[in-house]
């Protein structure tokens, strides 16, 4: 990803030896964006649903796989399984990746991952003392921030394309 954005004129720099794409939450996070933007996307979704932002035990997560085996449109019939868990946690989950999957379409990517990280609780989901040392939090959070950044450079980049493209047909 790095060398993708250095070649398309987009400068970043790394945090940290891993690389700033093979950060927990930034993994995270562009799973979740695959799975907004590509609904059939299930290795995206379980991703999401294992990580802190979904914080699903792998035991439930295994659970919600069998009882939809087979099922056309896997990831909604997931979803709508997690909803009838009757746990308030899952079903609030499970509405928020709905309504962040319904406006999908109707808001700029960069817009929709904000939401996506507030309503899911993400800057406090990567600050939880049993996954990180204060300053690696500190990290994450900046980590999230900068995404956000990223995803609207990269907007901005396309728009310019397009923008050139239409001036020259």
């Amino acid at each position: 990803f790095e060398a993708a954005l250095r070649q398309a004129g987009i400068a970043c720099q790394r945090e940290e030896e891993r690389g700033f794409f093979s950060r927990l939450e930034v993994s995270d996070s562009v799973a979740l964006l695959k799975f907004l933007a590509l609904p059939h996307d299930l290795p995206s979704l379980l991703q999401v649903l294992k990580s802190p932002l979904g914080r699903l035990p792998d035991q439930v997560v295994m659970e919600l796989l069998a009882d939809t085996q087979g099922q056309e449109a896997r990831c909604a019939a997931l979803l709508g399984a997690l909803a009838r868990l009757q746990d308030p946690f899952a079903d609030s989950l499970a509405k928020i990746l709905c309504r962040l999957r319904t406006n999908a379409g109707r808001m700029p990517p960069h817009e929709l991952l904000s939401e996506a990280l507030a309503h899911l609780g993400a800057f406090d989901a990567y600050s939880d003392r049993d996954l990180y040392e204060p300053a690696d939090a500190a990290l994450a959070r900046r980590n999230l921030l900068r995404l956000v950044e990223v995803v609207m450079t990269l907007e901005q980049a396309g728009r310019s394309e397009e923008h050139t493209s239409e001036l020259q047909s």
